[in-house]
């Protein structure tokens, strides 16, 4: 899987992976933003074309019934942490129109893709009542929890399904507890007041074919030297349904 930014990922014997990605997601011009993350309210003029939308870098015909209205992505919306420092594509369905977003902050945005050890949640961890309890005092952590159903996907799919949420003991607790501790971790020693964006793509039993898009195994490996994963994860299903969609 190419991404932009760095990336850290494990691959098992079994062929299973866990990754952490940083994503490279928002804003139309470069930001010379301070250390310390400010908290914004956006009120922008989203401008797609209907002839076409840029979607993995191809272009596609737009639907013979053009929407009376804009709908950006379901990444984009309040609550959510924009990418610092870097160059943001915003894209969508529909006709020019103006949307208002609210509660949201630039920071670092990080995908956290795997199977099951990325999918085990933080309700389930040791120690859960105080951990979960904790989490209230990380607003700064948004998690964006990309859905599960319909992640395993025959072709690309275009919408994550999810929404943007800030950090508390009730919303932490079905995400992905590595990728919580993660962040925590991150602001209590590094990052301190700088916003966290978390994107949690993970689903259990997933060998690392059901991540990867079909053009890049077919252009690497031959056919047959791959594997499903069973369990309904067929060779790049998780792609399709869980990665595609948070590509511009």
């Amino acid at each position: 899987m190419s991404m932009p930014g760095t990336a850290r990922t494990h691959r098992d014997r079994n062929g299973l992976h866990e990754t952490f990605s940083r994503v490279r997601i928002a804003a139309c011009r470069r930001l010379a933003a301070p250390a310390r993350t400010t908290r914004a309210r956006i009120a922008g003029v989203l401008l797609v074309c209907a002839g076409a939308l840029a979607v993995c870098g191809s272009a596609v015909a737009a639907p013979a019934k053009v929407p009376t209205c804009l709908a950006v992505n379901t990444m984009f919306g309040s609550n959510m942490v924009l990418q610092r420092e870097q160059p943001v594509p915003v894209w969508g369905t529909g006709v020019p129109d103006r949307i208002v977003m609210d509660n949201v902050m630039l920071g670092e945005v990080w995908l956290c893709s795997g199977q099951s050890n990325m999918a085990f949640v933080t309700a389930e961890v040791d120690n859960a009542p105080a951990e979960l309890a904790a989490a209230n005092a990380y607003p700064n952590i948004r998690l964006y929890p990309v859905s599960k159903w319909g992640s395993f996907a025959r072709t690309p799919q275009t919408q994550a399904g999810g929404k943007w949420v800030e950090c508390s003991s009730k919303t932490i607790s079905n995400f992905s507890a590595v990728g919580y501790f993660f962040a925590r971790d991150l602001t209590t020693t590094t990052l301190h007041d700088v916003a966290i964006g978390l994107i949690d793509a993970s689903r259990g039993a997933t060998r690392i074919e059901s991540w990867m898009s079909t053009p890049t195994l077919r252009a690497r490996f031959a056919w047959s030297e791959l594997r499903d994963s069973g369990f309904g994860a067929t060779i790049s299903s998780c792609y399709n349904g869980m990665i595609a969609p948070v590509i511009p």
